[in-house]
Formats: C-alpha cells, structure tokens, sequence
C-alpha cells in the first residue's frame, strides 16, 4: 500500500483544496469509482495532475489523455481475464511490454501477462477512466457508466452550512443527438478478443510497433467537454411508434430497441474499489487465478428482505454496493423486478439490478437523459415518487427497450436523496401488462432511512482522512 494516499499528494502539490478532496468523497459514496475518477467528474482536478500524482503514489510511468493501444497485443490476452484484473497491455518498447493498469498492487497479473507473452514488462499507471474505456473498446467488459464518459460536468455537492461561495452554475443538459451517439460508442464495443493458442514453450512474441503518438509526462491533457460532432456508430434504435399496449390483451409488442445479445451479457461487473478512499484498503485479487480460468461470477443474495430487516442492515452498512443491493432486495419484497440508478447532471445511469430479467450487467447498460416528457423527468424535478403507466414518450420507450423490453401496466419510480439532491433513482414494476405494487409506505420511509445511512458513510470516510490531507 502506498505511504501516501492519492488526496494527499493532490493537496500537497496545489492540484486541489482538502476541501475539493471531501467533496470528491462524498461523491464516491454515491456513485463509486477511484478518488480520482470523482475528483476528475466534478472537475476538480486536471487529468494530468492526477496522472502525476498517481505516478509518484506508485512510483511508476504514467500516462493520461486519449491512450491507443496495439490491438495486436490485445489479442493475445484473454478477455476474462484483463476484465477480471483491469489490466490492458499498451505497445513493446525496446523490447520490454509495458501494460497499463489502474494500480500497481496486482503483481501476479502482470507477471502472468509477462510469463505468457515471453517478454519483460513494466508497469504504467492511468487513470481509472481510462482503463475502463479501453477495457470496453477492446475487450468488451462492462462497467458503469457515468457523467465523465459522456463529457459532461456534474454539479458540485451542496456547499457546508457557514461556506459563503458561491455555488456552480446548474450543468447543462447533454443534447440528445449527441448523447446517443456517446452512448452507442461507450456500448458499441469490439467483440472480446479471442486468446492465442496457449504454448508454454513458445519464444517470444513478434509484435509490430504500434504507429500511434505516445503518451507519456510531457503528453497534454485532453479536454474532458463533449464534442458534438464526434460520430459513432451503435445498435442502438429507438422506435417512437410503438404501441406501447397499455390497456386490453397484451399483444405482441414491436421490439422498442435493437437489442443484442452482446449489449445485455458481458464479463462480470466490477465493484469499484475503495482504496483510494482514505482507510478504505486495497481489494486485493488472488495472486493464484490462472491465466485460462474462467472468471466467477460473485454470488449475490437476491433474496427479498423485509422492512424490519432492510432497516437493520442499513445500520450497520459499510459500503455503498451493500446500500444499493439492501434497497433492491427491499423492492423485490413487493415486486418482480427492481433497477437502481444513479443521477448525474440530467442523466440516469443504471447502476445495479435485481429481478425477472435483470443483473447488474443488464443495469449497467442502461443510460437516459431526462431531456423531453418522461416519468423519470417528473420523479426528479418534483423529487417525488411516481406511480402509474408510462406514457409513450422517448424517455420512457428508451428505459424499457434497455432494461428487457417488458411493458408494464403501470411502475414505480422513486427518487432517492442525498442532502437536497436527487443521487439516485429507484424503478420497481411487475413485470409485462401487470400492475405495480400500491403498497409503497414502507418503502417510501425506507428511502428517508438511506439518505442518513449514506451521510453517515460519507463523514466516516472525511474523518478517518482528515488529519492526513493538509500538508
């Protein structure tokens, strides 16, 4: 573990206030990720002063901006496993393979790599982010996403009681044209790479240099601003003309989205790691996984819970995925199906799932801008729940051609909040052409109890660092 946290190193270099470093907290306990990415999200921090501060954590090269890797090398690496360890091999230079990683501690996944592919390697640091996009475009794994990948600013967190600054402007909503062209390049992913033909006595690899501009320290930093004219192309199309089938026999409904196979099953989905949270500790990897193993899917308790069991748990919550699946577990004790997700700067993004139909995976694929009429627009401008049919507008056909193409008679929408903000959002239903459950006092209070449980985390996480972050 590094001597040093990342905060620390921010603060003593002048990139970031300790003050910048609570609020980057506070928003990690919302939305997960590396004290990094939250710094990057809210804008805090430059892409390339978290690049160096990582690379003097860590005591490795780094780099940052738009990385191109060789996709020869990509080729050669099992999917499941450079999803499984957030390892992405980057180019051969001067003989020595140098790989690019969101943390130096899993040693035995870069020796594997180097063991397997017959060369040296060295170890480069990048941001999170970045690791993650490249994990998408040439492995195919799934994550979550968020505001960063789509360019856009969130709003800072509300200021403390006694802060006299002045608060930021409200973002602005992404354009809808340009947000599904980001969205179907953050899903429209290369198909996972088939692995070479494993031979342990093999010599070492031949590979062509990569012919694309390096980035190392003297790289500049990228802008993080959407650009419209970016282009992409994706599987994604909406059909605003369906019937929606909200009354009589349900007929069979024309397909809301086109969906394949490969949008809705991918790797297993990461559980962000906290070691960048002060006191929050590494999560390690088991040194021992072998380079062909099959990568296990965690077994998560989808068993429904009650009010009173909900409710305990919470009290003795530790970690944010333990919040979120508590509040699906609850939904699910009233109906079939249960999707949470996080809100930021006017977009919904799914974050986890329970249910007939649902995963994480699927959750994670999920991604709406409140721009037009939609009952997730109503639910967090009034920061109240919704309980109805949905109407056919684009919002609404765009969630339910993502999240399984079952339309329901009527749903559950529940805004869930931290401080006065809407974090994040809760949808509930009962399946195709079924009612949801009115029974909705239970979890109505629950959502009151998570806004404590969550302010109660965040301080936790701000006490345990303070002392460390003033240099």
């Amino acid at each position: 573990m590094p001597t040093r946290l990342i905060g620390e190193l921010l603060v003593a270099a002048g990139a970031c206030s300790a003050e910048d470093i609570d609020d980057a907290v506070a928003w990690q306990v919302d939305y997960g990720g590396r004290l990094g990415t939250n710094l990057l999200e809210l804008g805090l921090v430059t892409e390339e002063a978290l690049a160096r501060a990582l690379g003097k954590q860590y005591g490795c090269e780094f780099t940052h901006g738009e990385i191109e890797v060789n996709p020869e090398l990509c080729t050669l690496v099992p999917s499941s496993f450079a999803d499984r360890r957030e390892l992405v091999p980057w180019k051969v230079e001067r003989n020595r393979l140098k790989v690019l990683c969101i943390s130096p501690n899993d040693v035995g996944g870069i020796d594997e790599v180097s063991r397997r592919l017959g060369k040296p390697a060295s170890i480069v640091i990048a941001p999170e982010f970045r690791i993650r996009k490249l994990l998408r475009e040439q492995f195919g794994a799934t994550r979550a996403m968020r505001a960063l990948d789509f360019g856009i600013k969130p709003e800072r967190p509300k200021r403390r009681k006694g802060d006299d600054r002045e608060p930021d402007a409200a973002p602005e909503l992404v354009d809808e044209a340009a947000f599904e062209d980001l969205y179907n390049g953050l899903i429209a992913a290369k198909p996972a790479p088939k692995p070479a033909p494993r031979n342990d006595h093999a010599g070492p690899m031949r590979i062509q240099p990569v012919g694309a501009k390096l980035h190392g320290e003297d790289a500049k930093s990228d802008s993080l601003k959407l650009d419209k004219r970016k282009a992409f192309t994706g599987p994604t199309d909406i059909d605003l003309g369906m019937d929606l089938g909200l009354g009589g026999a349900p007929a069979a409904p024309e397909p809301l989205m086109k969906i394949t196979d490969d949008m809705i099953v991918g790797p297993t989905a990461d559980l962000a790691p906290e070691d960048d949270v002060p006191g929050g500790g590494e999560v390690p990897h088991s040194l021992n996984t072998s380079w062909d193993a099959a990568s296990a899917d965690e077994v998560v308790d989808t068993s429904p819970l009650t009010f009173g069991q909900a409710t305990a748990l919470l009290e003795g919550v530790t970690n944010r995925e333990h919040i979120a699946r508590i509040v699906l577990r609850f939904a699910l004790s009233q109906n079939k199906r249960a999707i949470l997700l996080a809100h930021q700067a006017g977009v919904l993004m799914g974050q986890d799932a329970m249910g007939d139909g649902l995963d994480q995976r699927l959750a994670q694929r999920i991604a709406v801008p409140l721009v037009g009429d939609s009952a997730f627009r109503l639910a967090v401008k009034t920061r109240s729940h919704f309980l109805g049919p949905l109407q056919k507008t684009k919002g609404n056909i765009r969630f339910l051609g993502l999240s399984g193409k079952k339309i329901p008679k009527t749903a559950l929408i529940v805004p869930l909040l931290h401080g006065q903000r809407v974090s994040h959002v809760l949808y509930c239903d009962n399946g195709h052409q079924q009612q949801a459950s009115t029974d909705i006092g239970e979890l109505l209070i629950l959502a009151q109890k998570l806004n404590a449980a969550v302010e109660q985390l965040t301080e936790k996480r701000k006490k345990r660092a303070a002392p460390s972050w003033t240099p």
